[in-house]
């Protein structure tokens, strides 16, 4: 009896950090017109960000009835009920553990008309590297890929290998997406899986400068994936 009622504690405390962070957080939209556009016309989407952004993007993407593969783990049926109760549909599955399955469940929730959400560093890293699976999905269904980040000025952090982010109450935060990424049939797997992995990482470097947040000082990776500053 205990220990369903310290998960439940854990789920519902993590659910509120979650909700706190989104509600209170002084939010910059940045490209979000393509989001909503492709929302608009009903077109399916895979939208991809790195693990460590998953917990603030359950505030952002709630609602949405969007699948979510979520490991097959003992933290991931946590992850699970999380997602469940902000309008996920997971999947449980990972790069490491039915990974196939999760895949043609994905692919039938998109033939369906569904949108899928997938963090594809997860569920063990290593870090900001793209693992193949979104790239496949979107060659067998034709669906783009959205890149999405988002920084914060000022966040919690977890010493977990994905470095999981939060934004701290009444922070400014940075939500970027990127322009939609189609997969040919015919295109070289590996070349996409480069240009999505570099455009996140890109992505998630810009929106850092953008609110002056901190994540570069620590991750000279993305640090080192930018090339330009972005516009003020």
């Amino acid at each position: 009896m205990i220990k369903p009622l310290l998960e439940w504690i854990l789920t519902r405390t993590v659910s509120g950090l979650i909700r706190l962070s989104g509600r209170t957080s002084r939010k910059i939209w940045i490209n979000w017109n393509l989001v909503e556009s492709l929302e608009r016309q009903g077109v399916p989407v895979i939208y991809c960000l790195w693990h460590n952004n998953l917990m603030f993007f359950t505030y952002v993407l709630r609602n949405k009835r969007l699948g979510a593969m979520i490991s097959r783990s003992r933290d991931g049926e946590r992850i699970a009920k999380v997602l469940s109760g902000f309008g996920f549909l997971p999947v449980r599955g990972s790069s490491s553990s039915g990974a196939s399955a999760a895949l043609r469940e994905y692919a039938r929730m998109i033939q369906s008309g569904g949108s899928v959400a997938i963090t594809p560093d997860g569920p063990r890293g290593p870090r900001y590297v793209l693992q193949p699976g979104a790239v496949a999905l979107a060659r067998i269904t034709g669906a783009p890929i959205v890149p999405l980040c988002f920084a914060g000025s000022r966040c919690w952090q977890t010493k977990s290998w994905d470095r999981m982010r939060l934004p701290k109450p009444f922070s400014r935060v940075a939500v970027m997406a990127g322009p939609p990424i189609f997969v040919e049939k015919h295109t070289d797997g590996e070349t996409v899986r480069l240009e999505v992995e570099e455009t996140l990482r890109k992505l998630a470097a810009r929106a850092e400068r953008f609110v002056g947040g901190t994540l570069l000082e620590s991750e000279p990776l993305l640090a080192r994936s930018v090339d330009e500053k972005p516009n003020r």
